[in-house]
């Protein structure tokens, strides 16, 4: 497995980062817990996230004013 590990770190370039770009987040999968409330999991699209970093919502093209968390 060794191997195999080393010639992905070899062969395979990192992602393109785009850290000056403010965070965005593709959710993927829709979630709710009875304690948390909404949960939106996904990828990190743009910008960088910081564990429990102040984030907005927004659906389409409206803001709201509703806080969260980012947990990484």
């Amino acid at each position: 497995m060794s191997a195999l590990f080393e010639a992905i770190l070899t062969h395979v370039p990192p992602p393109a980062a785009q850290a000056d770009l403010p965070l965005q987040l593709q959710i993927s999968t829709l979630d709710y817990n009875s304690y948390v409330g909404r949960i939106g999991i996904g990828r990190f699209a743009g910008g960088v996230g910081a564990p429990r970093r102040g984030v907005a919502l927004r659906f389409g093209d409206q803001a709201t004013d509703s806080p969260g968390s980012a947990r990484c």
